[in-house]
């Protein structure tokens, strides 16, 4: 493959030579080693990626567009070295091949765009994911290349990439939708005409498991749902009483079970623990199904919580305590609750399955992605055990169905969990959501040590709260500026404040503060 690489870099040089406008455009040996490193795990295997066809890509490298092969280049830089200057370097060289090179649209354009938002800042990235979007649906990516005769000529492997290219591309703008702070995303509803089969293997086995995005985004359109209607804080508790969200809840629900196969639901009975049998039983599921189980089972769950967390936050207010409500309230309230907290501790379960195998050496035969560690959906049961333990008022506590949530045991293990990735080694989100979870993991042993919860809302310490924000530093490593943004997820903390000390950053976080302490 180097070989190949080596002759194929001396003819297209030769072709070039002539008509070479800027030299640090041209592509070069170094750049495709970078990506052969990246792509064979050092030499270890054959190429593989989990969107593109990576023996493919290499064997053609210098006939890739180059903001592709620059873009490729800094993103295994970041992946394999850690090494984020040098990363960057190649994110900025992208950036002048915009535009310096004539490109046109392709399945390379739109990968390439694709990475281009994974790696730039978001204001930046969201406008090539738009564009990305925007060619994929140009390039009738959305229409399976075998109901395309005009395709007839791409081979199994070439339909197949197309195909991954283009779930990645939407399974981006799902993720983006469902976790961005505030704002439309009308490209989203797009996407319920797509016709496209799912990510399958080729008989090559070329290509790495696939995300199971492509049956998540029912699941990512309910939470995008929700975030619209809760963008603003309703008039008063009732107008949360009676937001219709659990019917829309179940047509998701039923969307989804429509399209995903059954045998990717890992199922188990008991939320607060998963037996020795129903291991196995994942271990099988996974190592069938290739592909990334864990992250859609941590997505069905946090996506219930989702829709059941506005209803339980009121569950804090002494004016919604049981005794001041009709029955019918009190029902509803108490299976909000119920409903959050088996979520969170099925998230916690399946959290505990996949950091056990991955120090029993098991990781190598599943697909466990590490990052999840710090995801949207561990995120959201550290905020449902959080709230329980310290904002629910005691009154409703004989109610709930689960186990206490504040016991040592459950702190201990979301300490380690939280061990599993150091604070100072993450920057940007990953940074803001592990302080927010250090904080309420705190605010829980003190209330665990103290018997006593902080107040609500400390009015003497708001107005000198600290701000949990996004630190971003601009990609211009020049000028080397930086800002604290609004961090992604799905709800934030919808107003309440972590030991009465520590606000989310959050455009609605202020409003929806104030909406509790006029309605307590």
């Amino acid at each position: 493959m180097y070989l190949k690489a080596m002759e194929q870099s001396v003819q297209d040089m030769e072709k070039q030579t002539s008509n070479v406008q800027y030299p640090d455009l041209m592509p070069s040996l170094d750049d495709w080693l970078i990506c052969s490193k990246y792509l064979t795990q050092n030499g270890t295997a054959s190429p593989r990626s989990r969107v593109i066809d990576a023996e493919s890509f290499l064997d053609n490298f210098f006939e890739k567009p180059v903001v592709l092969r620059f873009i490729m280049c800094g993103w295994a830089l970041m992946k394999t070295k850690n090494t984020t200057d040098e990363g960057l370097a190649y994110y900025n060289r992208a950036r002048k091949a915009l535009m310096r090179s004539n490109w046109t649209a392709s399945v390379d354009m739109v990968f390439a765009f694709t990475m281009i938002y994974q790696t730039a800042r978001t204001n930046i990235g969201k406008q090539f994911l738009d564009m990305a979007v925007e060619m994929a649906f140009e390039l009738r990516m959305d229409v399976d290349p075998d109901e395309s005769p005009w395709l007839s000529h791409l081979t199994p492997r070439q339909k197949e990439e197309r195909r991954r290219v283009f779930w990645n591309c939407f399974g981006n703008l799902s993720h983006y939708a469902a976790s961005a702070p505030g704002g439309d995303v009308p490209q989203f509803k797009r996407f319920k005409q797509v016709k496209l089969k799912p990510a399958s293997q080729t008989l090559e086995l070329v290509f790495l498991p696939f995300d199971s995005l492509m049956y998540t985004w029912p699941l990512r359109m309910m939470i995008y749902s929700v975030k619209q209607q809760l963008s603003v804080p309703p008039k008063s508790t009732q107008e949360i009483l009676s937001l219709d969200l659990e019917s829309s809840l179940r047509d998701h629900l039923l969307l989804f079970h429509s399209v995903c196969p059954p045998g990717y639901i890992l199922s188990f009975e008991d939320p607060l623990e998963i037996s020795h049998s129903e291991s196995e039983l994942f271990i099988s599921q996974i190592i069938s199904a290739r592909a990334l189980l864990f992250n859609l089972n941590l997505q069905y769950q946090a996506t219930i919580s989702v829709v059941f967390r506005p209803l339980m936050s009121l569950a804090a207010l002494p004016s919604c305590r049981p005794m001041y409500l009709s029955l019918q309230e009190q029902k509803v309230i108490t299976n909000a609750i119920n409903q959050c907290l088996e979520a969170a501790w099925r998230i916690y379960s399946l959290y505990k399955f996949a950091f056990h195998f991955s120090h029993q050496g098991v990781e190598q035969k599943l697909p466990l992605d590490d990052s999840e560690y710090q995801s949207y959906d561990g995120h959201e049961a550290f905020v449902v055990f959080w709230f329980v333990s310290c904002k629910l008022d005691p009154t409703w506590l004989p109610l709930i169905r689960f186990g206490d949530c504040n016991s040592f045991e459950l702190r201990q293990g979301l300490r380690t969990l939280l061990d599993a990735s150091p604070l100072e080694s993450n920057g940007g989100n990953v940074a803001a959501v592990l302080k927010a979870q250090h904080a309420m993991l705190g605010e829980m042993e003190e209330v665990a040590r103290s018997g006593v919860r902080n107040p609500l809302f400390n009015a003497e310490v708001s107005n000198h709260a600290e701000i949990l924000g996004m630190e971003v530093t601009s990609l211009d490593v020049r000028d080397g500026k930086g800002s604290v943004l609004e961090p992604f997820c799905y709800l934030g903390f919808l107003g309440f404040e972590i030991g009465g000390k520590i606000q989310w950053k959050g455009c609605s976080e202020d409003s929806w503060r104030l909406f509790w302490k006029l309605n307590a």
